[in-house]
């Protein structure tokens, strides 16, 4: 068991808040997580067990309910027959997605006009005129086709007649009132009550329901304390109106994890953990005392081990111990779903439990598939063809079916052919159910329960339009995507036989299980390169394996090195900024006759002109793969040294082997032919990227032909020099790449100054790179190329039309991720007025839960700032500033106890400020400012940023 759960509710509650610092420790899924998905699919289709003749059965059987359905309902209904028309795959049928899901949330009527301009401008909707076999789809289409001509005639996208304004409220009322009826085709009730109310034309049909209180993760603690008590009161309604004898008759309740906590992560177990157990105790006891049934909803794959934790915590409650109502959503796109069922199953056995499995397909398919590409992971969680998932559901239902002593089986499902195939596998037993969503698959499920004993539960959405957003486009694409079975299900022009086709056969019918056209993550270069390897620290054993690895690496010693050999010179100590009272290790600096040295073995290099690109490129290749190998090392360094978190460590460190592998390939591309190298590069590179903006520009010289002497950042000298040994042993020679260290205003200014220098590359402020500028000119140098990256006072604009949770968490991540410490850091937001409250609101409370602390833990979010000179010149901006503008937003800094961290630790802040030309100049730290902006002045906002005079990213939701 992970913890002891007292027999009083009052004891538990009490015993939850007990055990913050206990360690939760969840299964691994590792091997199945990175098995190979044509051995996943061929091991699936074996534990099918359906032979050539019983697939023909099953889909002769589906094709004769697909035939019955369409007698019986025709074309459907009007939705179904807009979505016929209007489906994904073709260009109006997006721009009617986008249009629908940015305009629920778009607050004032200026910009609403705009967008509607802006989408329906430009697309062809006379084309499908008279195409849909429904009077009413031709009557939208024809209104569409008259709308896109009133744009044209009335300004185009812009529209600003007093005319246009005016027709424009009518079509936005219009297609607000199109909106309102598309939401309620999905969404069964605005609250409990109503949705209740709504519910009974289908529990007179024999339905039962799941209700689920619409609303996607918790970003603060007020949305999930909102949401909780959602929970809790749509429980307290449903227990009123359980009468059957079974939770398996009586409606339920779903629940969503990520709703009760704003960090429901792997990172943050030992913190979440206890609490969404009593939240879930809270809400089980109530269904268990009144013969209701709770479902935990599935969520995406980096959740899944800690959804598992909480599912083994409630199967061993023994104040649920004789309640059957626990129901479990597993996702058959999920690679890992056999062995999650099993561990499932097993979990309950010996719990002696019995519980529900709602077995669903999976709704995050893209996002899975674009983060394991981020991520650089070795393989995806989920299945790359539809195909393949829809073996995988068969396989986990026939397990399902296999363990009927302890589970009750939900299969949903709005597909005939595996409605069929479950039909078949389960023979004559009932123990089981189906289940559809609301607005999806009425007409098979009617047939269905009319045709056999099995009954159906409606999983029916329940929330206001601001809540619905996530969900309707999730709908949308479920319902529009031409592959669909729903999208195809009505439509005469596909044969039963078509629609009702056999995963099996399709499977071995390719010559690949995976898709062709989906690489592996890494694999995304058409084979030109492969993406640095990356690590997933939501897998268990990964986490565990990183937070051991800060005590392996110790005294680690930084040395100038000259032509090959460790120089002798003054000693000083490395310290860890997230603990200075740790010495990480110790540099030798350099004298400016070591310098002097490096340069004249630099120039005489014969890499500068007796070596081929292929074997320049060979070099850095050979420097990439023993930087991978390497990997635990560099790491550690980088949170030790540096005091990057480990997500921010892996990222820097994939960087700089994509550097290595990058321009490895440029060395060796045709259009570097004949180009002839300048000579000796001095590389001088910041604390803040101490080794992929250290390799990149030395990768860079190299592979060009060049010698490169290098000055790392004076407060990062043992990574450098970890770098510059690895070069050397993957074949640079000596004489090519020299390491010295020193501060900038000595060692940094003489070697700029030196006439062996015939390039410069510098990455850190504007001011010194205006200095390196000057000191070139005033040398007589001032054609020498200098490629200097630095930092600005970078922007964000967001208007009334942006996804305020996405905006808010990539804020977050701008501003304040690495400690704000990055030259490409969000500095200014610029908000407009018509949303900025909910967006402060939203702000103040992602800030609120973000945790400061040793970025050796994974749970830490933001590590220190760099030293304490960067810390006091942070702590002065912001004690005089406190002074003149609002406080919109602040993290607490955690209470420092005696013996714990005593580091450079500075709490992210958000400010509020009156004009945009307050900003004079970057503020290298988590500080953010933000600035209230009318939408009609929009071009002011833009003057007014280009007005800053530098920036060097910039973002716009």
């Amino acid at each position: 068991m992970l913890f002891n759960t007292p027999n009083r509710l009052s004891e538990s509650r009490s015993h939850a808040k007990g055990v913050q610092e206990t360690a939760f420790e969840g299964p691994s899924f590792h091997d199945s997580y990175l098995k190979d998905e044509t051995l996943c699919v061929r091991d699936l289709i074996q534990h099918l067990s359906l032979d050539s003749s019983a697939r023909k059965a099953i889909l002769e059987h589906a094709a004769q309910i697909i035939r019955d359905c369409r007698e019986i309902s025709g074309h459907g209904s009007v939705f179904d027959a807009i979505l016929q028309e209007y489906g994904l795959s073709t260009e109006e049928g997006v721009t009617l997605m986008r249009l629908v899901e940015a305009l629920i949330r778009t607050a004032d009527a200026d910009t609403a006009h705009l967008l509607i301009r802006d989408k329906l401008s430009d697309r062809d909707w006379q084309s499908h005129s008279g195409d849909s076999p429904a009077f009413i789809v031709n009557r939208a289409t024809n209104g569409l086709s008259m709308s896109a001509a009133w744009v044209k005639a009335t300004g185009g996208q812009s529209g600003n007649k007093l005319i246009s304004k005016l027709g424009d409220s009518v079509l936005y009322r219009a297609i607000k009132t199109a909106m309102s009826v598309m939401s309620r085709h999905f969404v069964l009730g605005q609250d409990i009550e109503d949705a209740q109310s709504r519910a009974a034309p289908f529990a007179k049909k024999g339905y039962s329901f799941s209700y689920d209180m619409l609303g996607e993760a918790a970003h603060t603690w007020a949305d999930a304390k909102r949401y909780k008590a959602s929970y809790m009161h749509a429980m307290t309604e449903i227990v009123k109106t359980a009468s059957a004898d079974t939770v398996f008759e009586n409606s339920g309740l779903s629940v969503k994890l990520s709703a009760l906590h704003p960090r429901y992560e792997i990172a943050k177990k030992e913190a979440c953990v206890p609490p969404l157990i009593q939240d879930l105790i809270d809400l089980a006891l109530l269904a268990k005392n009144n013969n209701v049934g709770l479902t935990i909803d599935a969520e995406e794959a980096d959740r899944l081990e800690l959804s598992m934790v909480i599912a083994k915590a409630l199967l061993e409650t023994p104040e649920l111990s004789d309640w059957d109502g626990l129901s479990i959503v597993v996702q058959a796109y999920q690679r890992r779903a056999p062995d999650v069922i099993k561990y499932l199953l097993d979990t309950a056995r010996n719990a002696k439990r019995r519980f529900s499995i709602r077995l669903v397909k999976g709704a995050y398919w893209d996002s899975e598939i674009k983060r394991a590409q981020e991520m650089g992971l070795e393989s995806y969680p989920v299945f790359t063809r539809k195909e393949n998932t829809d073996v995988s559901y068969l396989a986990c239902a026939r397990q399902l079916l296999e363990a009927d002593d302890i589970v009750f089986p939900q299969f949903a499902t709005h597909n005939a052919a595996t409605m069929a195939a479950i039909l078949h596998m389960a023979g004559n037993g009932s123990g089981y159910e189906f289940q559809r969503l609301h607005g999806m698959g009425g007409i098979l499920h009617d047939e269905m329960m009319k045709r056999t004993s099995i009954k159906s539960r409606i999983y029916a959405p329940v929330g206001q339009h601001k809540d619905l957003l996530p969900y309707l486009v999730r709908r949308l694409l479920e319902n529009g995507a031409n592959s669909s079975f729903v999208n195809q299900f009505l439509n005469p022009d596909v044969l039963p036989e078509v629609l009702a086709e056999d995963p099996v056969s399709v499977v071995l019918s390719h010559t690949e299980i995976p898709h062709p056209k989906i690489p592996q993550p890494r694999n995304l270069f058409n084979g030109a390169r492969l993406s640095a390897m990356g690590l997933d620290t939501t897998q268990t054993n990964v986490a565990q394996h990183l937070e051991s690895l800060p005590k392996t690496y110790k005294n680690i010693k930084a040395q100038t090195v000259v032509a090959g050999r460790n120089q002798r010179g003054k000693i000083e100590p490395v310290w860890n900024p997230s603990n200075v009272s740790e010495v990480v290790g110790t540099v030798t600096m350099t004298t400016q006759a070591q310098l002097e040295k490096a340069l004249k073995s630099a120039q005489n290099s014969k890499w500068i002109s007796q070596t081929t690109a292929q074997e320049r490129a060979e070099c850095l290749r050979r420097a990439a793969k023993a930087l991978q190998a390497k990997r635990d090392k560099f790491l550690t360094l980088c949170v030790k040294e540096a005091g990057k978190t480990w997500q921010d460590a892996i990222a820097e460190l994939r960087e700089a082997i994509e550097f290595l592998e990058y321009y490895a390939n440029r060395a060796e591309d045709p259009s570097q032919a004949g180009r002839t190298a300048l000579g000796v590069v001095a590389c001088i590179s910041p604390w803040n990227f101490p080794l992929a903006i250290f390799l990149g520009p030395i990768a860079a010289a190299l592979g060009a032909g060049n010698a490169v002497v290098c000055k790392p950042a004076e407060q990062t000298p043992l990574i450098a020099s970890a770098a510059v040994s690895l070069l050397h042993k993957a074949g640079v020679p000596k004489d090519a790449l020299h390491l010295v260290f020193g501060p900038g205003h000595t060692i940094g200014t003489a070697l700029i100054a030196s006439p062996e220098i015939k390039g410069v590359c510098f990455t850190g402020s504007t001011n010194t790179a205006k200095v390196i500028a000057k000191t070139l000119a005033d040398t007589d140098r001032a054609l020498t190329p200098l490629i200097a990256e630095t930092g600005g006072i970078n922007a964000m604009i967001i208007d009334s039309t942006a996804l305020m949770e996405q905006a808010v968490s990539d804020i977050v991540a701008g501003a304040f991720q690495s400690a704000g410490q990055r030259c490409s850091a969000c500095r200014l937001v610029c908000i407009q007025d018509d949303v900025a409250d909910g967006f402060i609101e939203m702000l103040s409370g992602a800030m609120e839960v973000l945790e400061i602390g040793d970025p050796a833990k994974l749970s830490t979010d933001l590590g220190p700032v760099i030293d304490a000179n960067a810390l006091g010149k942070l702590q002065n901006y912001i004690s005089e500033k406190r002074k003149i503008w609002p406080v919109l937003g602040e993290t607490k800094l955690p209470a420092l106890e005696i013996g714990a961290l005593n580091g450079h630790f500075l709490a992210p802040i958000a400010f509020e400020i009156p004009r945009i030309d307050v900003l004079k100049d970057e503020q290298f730290g988590p500080v953010l400012h933000v600035y209230r902006y009318k939408a009609k002045a929009f071009n002011k906002v833009i003057e007014a940023i280009n007005g800053l005079g530098y920036g060097l990213t910039f973002g716009l939701h």
